[in-house]
């Protein structure tokens, strides 16, 4: 049973977080009001708030409002372009976390390369070798899938 002077947890309106209080009403055993440690402002009691979930429900409001005010077709379509490069960067991400610098090849037209291997090209940086057809190979580069050229014979130059 809670008494007055007690410190317990508490949701600060004012401060909005979670703080240490002071109870400093009861009404029928129950905590009616307490003091927020500190802001030092009198409020009705309210329990802690999960702040991830909160954080979660303002972030779906802030994003719904602003599609009301600035969805078009014209928008719709740079924002595709925007999930498309987020994906990208996403995947990029997850397949050169396990990248060890030791094992990259530097790109060279006339090497062969096999699938998942790991290249360094001087212009578009450290990629990931997804799909090899004939000459042609599909790296994941930070920006973007590029086709490049490889396992040329050295003797076409």
């Amino acid at each position: 049973m809670p008494e007055l002077g007690d410190k317990l947890d508490i949701y600060c309106r004012y401060c909005r977080k979670n703080l240490n209080g002071v109870v400093s009403a009861l009404q029928d055993g129950k905590i009616a009001k307490v003091r927020c440690r500190t802001c030092g402002h009198f409020q009705v009691y309210k329990p802690q708030k999960d702040m991830k979930k909160a954080k979660q429900r303002a972030m779906k409001r802030l994003m719904n409002s602003y599609n009301k005010k600035h969805v078009t077709e014209e928008n719709q379509e740079k924002d595709l372009a925007l999930n498309q490069d987020a994906a990208i960067w996403q995947l990029w991400d997850q397949e050169t976390e396990t990248a060890n610098i030791r094992n990259t090849k530097v790109y060279d037209i006339h090497r062969t390369y096999k699938v998942n291997d790991f290249i360094s090209d001087k212009a578009l940086g450290l990629g990931k070798v997804m799909e090899i057809n004939d000459n042609l190979m599909k790296v994941l580069f930070r920006d973007g899938i590029e086709d490049i050229e490889h396992a040329r014979p050295k003797d076409d130059d």
